[in-house]
């Protein structure tokens, strides 16, 4: 238990950092991972999303049809967050190497 507690206090008072104040290489794979994740999500909601919004104008709505939007909903903000997670990356590294 004293491990898991200096663990725990390590973690919680260690100074945060910003993106910008990383190294290159950390900034790269963390974006380039992000990057994966989002485009996994991109590619999963593509096929899926003009699917759904056609069963449900037939069908209308019924609680499966809630809980799944709200599914799809989750994905979506899952995708939007490793999507400005890449886009971030992509910036910095920019502007270190081109500018």
């Amino acid at each position: 238990m004293k491990i898991l507690d200096g663990v725990v206090k390590k973690l919680t008072n260690a100074k945060k950092s910003k993106f910008s104040e990383s190294s290159d290489w950390v900034v790269a794979i963390t974006g380039l991972m992000a990057f994966f994740v989002a485009g996994y999500l991109g590619l999963m909601l593509g096929d899926i999303v003009p699917d759904v919004v056609k069963k449900s104008n037939e069908v209308g709505f019924t609680p499966d049809g809630i809980l799944l939007a709200g599914l799809l909903c989750g994905f979506g903000l899952s995708f939007w967050f490793f999507s400005n997670i890449a886009a971030r990356c992509n910036g910095i590294l920019y502007e270190r190497w081109f500018k």
